[in-house]
């Protein structure tokens, strides 16, 4: 049985933000004037689209993986869902495959989540950070979701 795709209220859905990180992610820097093009494009609403570079307070150009991650952010309900789709967007893992990334890429976007949330504790950061640096270097520095939604990681948000 099939399922329908999360949908945020843009109409952004996984499989586009797939696209648009396979169009705009390689050049890791990108100007918001690109991110509106591909954005037009897909017959997105472009004030969804303003109000993302608004709460994200993205400069201009920025750096392509925090996009991802405030994308993310709008197909799910907490920080968890926000960083399993990161993983599931972000990958190089064939379908059905763990989708696994690199540690540091994963984090930077956590930490940049975690600074607009505002209002994680950073000890509970710290215990997230120690407890997934033990996992992962067991995994070539690489984690996917199952690294941090294992029922000995502390809670991400």
């Amino acid at each position: 049985m099939e399922y329908p795709e999360n949908e945020a209220t843009s109409g952004l859905t996984m499989g586009m933000l797939r696209v648009f990180n396979k169009q705009l992610g390689p050049k890791g820097q990108v100007t918001k004037e690109e991110t509106r093009q591909k954005w037009k494009s897909m017959c997105l609403d472009t004030a969804y689209l303003e109000e993302l570079f608004a709460v994200g307070t993205l400069p201009d150009p920025f750096e392509w993986i925090f996009f991802i991650g405030l994308a993310a952010g709008t197909l799910g309900k907490t920080l968890t869902d926000t960083m399993k789709t990161v993983c599931e967007v972000l990958t190089d893992q064939p379908d059905g495959a763990e989708p696994y990334i690199e540690m540091k890429t994963w984090w930077k976007i956590y930490m940049f989540m975690v600074e607009l949330d505002g209002k994680i504790p950073m000890t509970q950061v710290e215990q997230v950070q120690e407890y997934l640096t033990t996992i992962v270097s067991g995994n070539q520095d690489m984690i996917g979701p199952r690294d941090f939604l294992h029922q000995d990681c502390p809670q991400l948000h």
